[in-house]
C-alpha cells in the first residue's frame, strides 16, 4: 500500500450506532459556514493574486527607471 493510501475499516464493536453512544463528536461548522468560508478563500486567493501583480510591476518600473537612469 503506498503511504499515501488510507484504509478505513469498519469496526465490530457496536459504538456509535445505538442512542447512548453517538457516532462522533458534532461537526463545529455547518455546511453554510462551509460554503462561506469557501467563497471568501477564493476572494482572499483574488485579492493575494492582484496584490502579487502590483507588487511585480512596481518593481518592473522602478528597475525600468533605474536601469533608464544608469545608461543615459
Amino acid at each position: 500500500m503506498n503511504s499515501h493510501e488510507h484504509h478505513v475499516t469498519p469496526t465490530t464493536s457496536g459504538h456509535g450506532h445505538d442512542p447512548g453512544h453517538p457516532a462522533g463528536p458534532a461537526l463545529p461548522f455547518s455546511e453554510t459556514d462551509w460554503a462561506e468560508f469557501k467563497k471568501s478563500d477564493k476572494g482572499a486567493g483574488g485579492a493575494v493574486v492582484v496584490l502579487m501583480g502590483a507588487i511585480f510591476t512596481i518593481g518592473l518600473l522602478l528597475y525600468s527607471v533605474i536601469a533608464y537612469l544608469v545608461l543615459t
